[in-house]
């Protein structure tokens, strides 16, 4: 299989960049991982290589190539995007509290580009920075106590007929046996001999 030169200089400048600001032994998988880590996404990063290596960098070139630099990327790069959350947050609340506040537009622009880091934030790590979904259960008590009320009650030696799946209350000491009758006199043995 034919290597893609571009994928190749990719490779490369990543890997310089892991010797540089990492040390001799550090990957271009480690490289990248740190960016993330540190807030960066992909698509700046192509912005940043395409300025290094004169030719337009498209964020999807560098996921490919990422991707498949060590046989742990995925991993490794899903860790460290759960790990950038925090850096995403606090770059967020750094641009509202440096955003000018003379102009209305400026504070909107802040806002937003706060708001895009943030969602992003939740995407990445939902447990920490996700937008929590709450169920909202309501219970009418007076209608399930009418409800309750209008059941039939079953007289001394009747069995009580139960709806599927409810739960069926013995005395305090009855067996729960599949033969029992529950009465108003207590718990009485059905076909045992008696």
């Amino acid at each position: 299989m034919a290597s893609n030169p571009r994928a190749a200089q990719v490779r490369a400048a990543l890997a310089a960049r892991a010797t540089r600001d990492l040390g001799e032994d550090a990957t271009a998988l480690d490289y990248v991982v740190q960016y993330i880590e540190a807030g960066g996404v992909l698509a700046e990063l192509a912005r940043d290589l395409a300025g290094e290596l004169e030719w337009e960098v498209s964020r999807s070139l560098v996921s490919h190539v990422v991707q498949r630099l060590e046989p742990d990327a995925p991993e490794r790069l899903a860790e460290a995007r759960r790990s950038g959350g925090a850096a995403l947050v606090e770059s967020a609340v750094q641009i509202l509290d440096e955003a000018p506040t003379d102009s209305r537009e400026e504070l909107t622009k802040a806002k937003a580009r706060a708001d895009i880091r943030t969602w992003l934030a939740g995407k990445h790590d939902p447990a920490s920075y996700g937008e929590r979904t709450q169920v909202g259960v309501q219970l009418n008590l007076g209608q399930l106590h009418l409800a309750a009320l209008m059941q039939p009650v079953p007289r001394p030696g009747e069995v009580a007929q139960l709806a599927p799946g409810a739960p069926l209350l013995l005395p305090e000491g009855a067996a729960a046996e599949p033969h029992a009758i529950v009465s108003s006199a207590g718990v009485e043995g059905m076909n045992d001999g008696r």
